[in-house]
């Protein structure tokens, strides 16, 4: 059987169990220009027939030459002839749109790109000045940099590449004080429509010693997504390679066991944790171009070809610099498209030419270490990402840049301001949680580590952590879905998941996998399992006695009130005066309470060694006011029994 053979019976059998949807091209095609719906009488921008079908007109030639994207050329160029640029006509005067950032300048008076005959009035873009706004029309950043020309195409970009000289914690005072961010914040946020995750390391001095990371997994189709247990000893065929049909075939079985996240039921990782702790995902970024294996036009055969490059890291690396050494001994390439689109189902690009996935690796190890490895120009290109953050557009050292510009402009704090961007851009995700896990070292502000809110060990404390950054940038039911989050516990090799519908969080302990039984080769949907622990049986235990409890009467306690003097009186005496007072108030109230209970009035179970600091805590509440000690009094009742009663928690939770 030939090569093509095979390729066309591997995507038929990979895309036999979907039945692709057909989409509206009209539809698809206005999303993806500004203000594509808002041409007045014209459906499709793009064809001589305004109501799509038929011969393009010279708009839809310039859209189909850019491979219908909305870049910085096809805004600037003049398709119809008019005198007015693309972007000036479409209401992208300074080429600021994006499919994520959505930036326009107006949406009533655009005019038709491919119709010389149709205006828009000047007057609009009369005032608008674009000389110090920066484009984020597709390919309109430069991705080039300084690659060392080895044989390897392996190009090593230091954090400090591009001017970019991030710390490995940022330094939490450097986000205050800071002169207002520049309004074109959203014109420079880049990312795919199509997917827009996000994947960082938990701030290692937040962290105590444990090493823990997540990530959201966000996207358009539904990737399917099953936890899979994948043995030492599986077999890996790797997949057709991009624009290489002559690529020769290379199989590896993996040296270590992992859990992968596996999308489209087929064994190809988009994200898991092998058994050294070590951590690889996919995300998109659409600057990515990836190395060819064709040399002077025939097949380097030196190296084998890796395409499914998170499984192979998962499946043979247990650290980053291993992932650094080890992946030298291989060339590193797209999938073929043809076969992405059949995994994906989704519709062929107008030109015919269906293009593999666009997406870069985030790997963090069990030391905390990180590596980011981007197809830049052609080139394999490893980041040290000291900031431990990745989202998408545009690639690292460009995101760092802006990371930095934000710093030095952004007013405000975590509570007010612009220092935390909004939206769900790739740039805002990548600033929001840059500043975020800086400042998450801090702690919540007004409590102390014995807040009952705050009682859990460093594991319970450090995932949760994790959880509360991941939530700031996982998105609610409008547009694309985050299909599911994944926490990921390096040192204890836990691995933590929930999805859209099922927010409970479920736990895969890879230390008890049995690594070496190649049947125990399994999965579990992400979706699987109960999606909600119910209590009721606890509330319903004859034996569970626990409970608040009551307080005095109103006259008791105003009775008691009554003794403590003129509590006003008491902020003007000395601080000597003040102590012999409390004094004397605490034992009144110590007193009187101890009568009340001796009556049976008040049902109050204390230990000895409490007493005293209730009553010091009491009597320091005195000068506060009346009121404030009766709710202090009460208050601490509740807390004093709270502490009890938290000792018989354990069992019930142990049965």
């Amino acid at each position: 059987m030939t090569r093509p053979t095979i390729l066309a019976a591997t995507v038929a059998l990979l895309s036999s169990s979907t039945t692709i949807t057909s989409v509206d091209a009209r539809a698809e095609f206005v999303a993806l220009l500004p203000n594509g719906a808002n041409v007045p009488d014209v459906d499709a921008l793009g064809h001589v027939d305004p109501a799509g079908d038929g011969p393009e007109n010279s708009f839809g030639d310039d859209f189909h030459d850019m491979g219908m994207q909305w870049t910085k050329e096809l805004c600037e160029a003049d398709s119809d002839g008019d005198g007015q640029t693309n972007g000036q006509e479409l209401g992208d005067p300074c080429c600021e749109w994006s499919e994520t950032s959505t930036v326009l300048r107006w949406t009533e008076g655009v005019s038709h790109p491919g119709d010389a005959s149709k205006m828009s009035d000047e007057s609009l873009w009369a005032g608008v000045h674009c000389s110090n706004v920066t484009s984020t029309a597709a390919n309109a950043s430069s991705t080039s940099g300084d690659h060392d020309d080895d044989s390897d195409s392996e190009v090593e970009i230091p954090s400090s590449a591009a001017g970019a000289a991030t710390p490995a914690s940022p330094d939490p005072d450097s986000f205050a004080d800071m002169r207002p961010l520049s309004l074109l914040l959203p014109a420079l946020l880049l990312g795919c429509p199509s997917s827009a995750c996000s994947d960082f390391l938990f701030n290692r001095t937040a962290s105590g010693s444990s090493v823990v990371s997540g990530r959201t997994m966000d996207f358009q189709a539904d990737l399917d997504t099953a936890l899979e247990v994948v043995p030492r000893g599986t077999l890996f065929q790797e997949l057709p390679v991009a624009d290489c049909p002559d690529c020769a075939d290379f199989a590896w079985k993996a040296r270590l066991g992992f859990v992968a996240a596996n999308i489209y039921g087929v064994n190809v990782a988009a994200d898991g944790m092998n058994e050294a702790g070590l951590s690889a995902a996919w995300l998109n970024l659409e600057a990515s171009e990836y190395p060819s294996p064709i040399s002077d036009g025939a097949f380097n055969a030196s190296k084998p070809v890796v395409t499914s490059v998170c499984s192979y890291i998962l499946g043979n690396f247990a650290s980053v610099d291993d992932v650094r050494t080890g992946l030298k001994q291989v060339q590193l390439a797209g999938i073929d498209g043809r076969v992405a689109q059949a995994i994906l189902h989704l519709p062929m690009p107008a030109d015919g030419k269906a293009k593999a996935a666009p997406l870069h690796v985030s790997v963090h190890d069990a030391n905390g270490d990180n590596l980011v490895i981007e197809f830049i120009n052609g080139e394999a290109v490893f980041h040290e990402n000291p900031n431990g953050v990745l989202t998408n557009d545009p690639p690292l050292h460009q995101q760092l840049e802006l990371l930095t510009k934000h710093q030095s402009e952004a007013a405000g704090d975590i509570n007010v301001g612009d220092l935390l961007p909004g939206g769900y851009g790739s740039t805002e995700r990548f600033i929001r949680l840059s500043v975020l896990n800086a400042k998450v070292a801090e702690g919540y502000s007004g409590s102390s580590v014995h807040a009952s809110y705050l009682e859990a060990t460093e594991e319970q404390r450090v995932v949760s952590n994790t959880l509360h950054l991941l939530n700031t940038v996982v998105r609610p039911p409008m547009g694309e879905a985050t299909e599911w989050s994944i926490v990921r516990d390096h040192k204890r090799r836990m691995l933590y998941i929930r999805s859209t519908s099922n927010q409970l969080l479920r736990r895969v302990s890879l230390d008890m996998l049995d690594w070496a039984d190649l049947h125990a080769r399994r999965l579990l949907p992400v979706s699987y399992g109960i999606w909600f622990l119910d209590s009721t049986v606890t509330l319903l235990d004859d034996s569970n006695s626990m409970r608040t409890k009551d307080i005095p009467s109103r006259s008791e306690i105003e009775a008691l009130l009554e003794q403590t003097g003129n509590p006003p009186a008491s902020f003007r005496e000395s601080k000597e005066d003040q102590r012999v007072q409390d004094k004397s108030l605490a034992s009144v109230f110590q007193d009187q309470l101890l009568l009340l209970e001796s009556n049976g009035q008040l049902q109050i179970q204390q230990q000895p060694e409490k007493v005293a600091s209730m009553w010091a805590f009491v009597a320091g509440c005195v000068a506060g006011g009346a009121v404030t000690m009766l709710f202090t009094l009460g208050w601490k009742i509740l807390v004093l029994d709270r502490v009890q009663r938290q000792r018989g928690y354990q069992p019930i939770a142990d049965s």
